[in-house]
């Protein structure tokens, strides 16, 4: 699946859809709520964050690109760390959406 649709299917989440965070090293973390999706951002909160946080499409296809390398163990969490402050929140945007995705 292309960056490109899996942006598309993340801003189709509904406000207030429980994601969780993921890693492929630590699993599932802390749970998160979409707060607004729109053609550009989604928004998300959660009780760990201050305040809303946005998360751009462009920082999320920045992510998205590698999905399949880092879930195959062949991109280190570290490098896309320096893409994103937001990889935690991406992660379990992109891992929801695998595992929700109809077949």
């Amino acid at each position: 699946m292309s960056a490109e649709q899996l942006w598309r299917d993340a801003v189709r989440l509904r406000s207030e859809t429980e994601i969780r965070a993921w890693g492929r090293e630590s699993g599932y973390g802390i749970p998160f709520k979409i707060y607004d999706t729109r053609p550009q951002s989604i928004t998300i909160y959660s009780q760990s964050i201050a305040k809303p946080r946005s998360i751009s499409k462009k920082e999320f296809l920045r992510i998205a690109e590698h999905w399949p390398a880092y879930c195959a163990g062949e991109t280190a969490r570290g490098f896309l760390g320096e893409l994103s402050q937001n990889t935690s929140y991406i992660f379990g945007l992109l891992k929801w959406i695998e595992d929700n995705r109809q077949n």
